[in-house]
């Protein structure tokens, strides 16, 4: 008995090159982005709030906070949301005595991100939003950098570039820097260098508050970063790469950790992907919005190789089409000669060497794909901060 496939495959493999090829595309665009210096005059000197949802944050809560309150520019106010806490967060946040500082808990029968960022949005007097994560830590120029931006009355929102806090804990915290730096800033630039808005990576993301309320806030989704965008993007509303303002933020150290959070993150993406699907976009954003569908189709041909020899002692013959080996081979050496030449660009030459350990690391998707099927509520896969401390005792 034969079978023929061919059906499934052939736009199975279709749509993972077309991935695959707009990924490399967007990263090799990269190459001739140049960052411009922001222009304007700023006429008044505006307000920042910073908002901050905290979620069971107590072990990290401080140093935002207090990296704040150290910031160089002086027309800010912190407002810090303290939501469903059943630690000391509020406590923590409260005991700091400061008028620029303003804590509220907040108690709601839901969970979500998105929850807390709005009440902080309610509270907000002033005319820029920056939006910050609790484990996050930032310089103290950190919103005169920022300031610069906002001097040109076009710009309606900005996202700063994100490091990583913690690289040096273990060799997966070493991976996930080695991600941001070599694949999601290049990611970042590389649209920037086509024209294109930067995607909101969760935080550090600074709006103007007017816009925010035009469009309602935050939706309670499971990364409600990613529903702004598209929000915004319905809008016209453009978000400019700020590589010069830079935040940290502290990565998963442990397996279960990280596959639980990026297991929300492909649930959410492909839930706001059939929410805003009869919305127009972008071509590139189109691909992008379809990435997690990626898994699909690597499941579908994958099993269908695997099947081949059983099926095939059955007396069952399965045909099928899959490219030559050598157009893959073409992607992937590609891909991590840019990997390469990236960390050479930023005097990063010995991120190199965990190259062939950051490739096995990258099919961690592939189990996430399959853990995002059991994901039901924000509240059971939000991220747990503050697993390491400095010599002060301080998480950071």
């Amino acid at each position: 008995m034969d079978m023929d496939l061919s059906f499934l495959t052939i736009p199975a493999t279709i749509f993972m090159l077309l991935i695959s090829l707009t990924i490399l595309f967007i990263l090799f665009a990269s190459l001739a982005y140049k960052r411009k210096n922001p222009e304007g005059k700023l006429i008044k000197l505006p307000r920042f709030s910073v908002i901050i949802p905290a979620h069971n944050e107590e072990k990290v809560i401080r140093d935002i906070i207090e990296d704040f309150l150290k910031q160089t520019y002086p027309y800010f106010e912190i407002i810090v949301v303290c939501h469903n806490c059943l630690d000391k967060t509020y406590e923590i946040a409260s005991s700091i005595q400061d008028e620029r500082l303003k804590v509220i808990e907040l108690r709601t029968s839901q969970s979500g991100k998105a929850l807390a960022l709005n009440e902080a949005l309610k509270n907000a007097s002033g005319d820029i939003i920056v939006q910050m994560d609790a484990d996050n830590r930032v310089n103290t120029n950190f919103l005169q950098k920022v300031l610069p931006y906002f001097a040109d009355p076009n710009v309606q929102a900005i996202q700063v570039r994100l490091g990583t806090k913690n690289p040096n804990f273990n060799l997966l915290t070493k991976c996930q820097q080695i991600e941001y730096d070599l694949f999601g800033m290049p990611f970042w630039e590389g649209r920037a260098a086509l024209g294109l808005s930067c995607t909101i990576g969760g935080t550090g993301v600074v709006i103007r508050r007017q816009i925010l309320q035009e469009v309602n806030g935050w939706e309670n989704e499971l990364i409600e970063d990613f529903d702004l965008y598209c929000k915004l993007s319905q809008r016209g509303i453009k978000v400019i790469y700020a590589p010069d303002v830079e935040c940290w933020d502290e990565k998963p150290p442990y397996w279960s950790a990280l596959i639980t959070q990026r297991a929300r993150w492909l649930k959410g993406h492909i839930k706001i992907m059939r929410k805003r699907s009869s919305q127009r976009f972008h071509p590139l954003d189109i691909v992008y919005l379809l990435s997690p569908l990626f898994y699909l189709p690597w499941y579908l041909c994958a099993l269908i190789t695997a099947l081949y020899f059983p099926l095939k002692s059955l007396g069952i013959n399965l045909t099928f089409f899959f490219p030559p080996v050598e157009l893959w081979l073409f992607s992937l050496v590609a891909m991590y000669l840019f990997f390469i030449y990236r960390a050479l660009r930023q005097g990063n030459w010995r991120d190199i060497f965990y190259l062939p350990i950051f490739f096995i690391f990258s099919f961690h998707w592939l189990i996430a794909f399959l853990r995002s099927f059991t994901i039901k509520s924000w509240a059971e896969t939000k991220t747990v901060h503050g697993y390491f401390q400095n010599k002060e005792g301080k998480a950071g």
